[in-house]
């Protein structure tokens, strides 16, 4: 499908993808691909599988897989150009993507970054060693 983009880009009916960044348009492309996927992975496995057709105005989101600059509260999208965000924190490392949701009528950045950090290791006591489970 990610194949066919240029083309639809040309024809007429389709000719406002153009006023689109090509990669939230292949992230989606690749959203639907997982779905499916994992659709028929379900019917394989004989598990109950149901499809679910989006709504108008429920989970609208789109996501930059890359090329997403942030200077001063401020976040650079591609074909949309600067747009003002209120940062819950202060990001920290190289940015990886940024997904853009609307809930109710505000929407949200979520910005995803690779921090490179030293895990210290403590002197553990293994009577009274703990797990944790950390996730990055």
């Amino acid at each position: 499908m990610a194949n066919l983009l240029p083309q639809l880009k040309l024809n007429e009916e389709t000719k406002w993808l153009n006023n689109l960044h090509s990669q939230p348009l292949q992230q989606k492309l690749k959203d639907l691909d997982l779905a499916v996927k994992q659709f028929f992975n379900k019917i394989k496995k004989k598990e109950k599988a149901n499809l679910h057709f989006k709504k108008k105005d429920q989970g609208d989101s789109f996501r930059y897989p890359q090329s997403i600059k942030c200077e001063n509260n401020k976040a650079y999208l591609p074909k949309i150009g600067w747009v003002k965000y209120r940062a819950s924190q202060e990001i920290e490392g190289t940015i990886k993507q940024a997904t853009i949701k609307k809930e109710g009528d505000c929407w949200y950045i979520c910005i995803v970054c690779t921090i490179d950090k030293e895990v210290s290791k403590a002197k553990l006591d293994k009577n009274r060693a703990i797990g944790i489970d950390l996730a990055y």
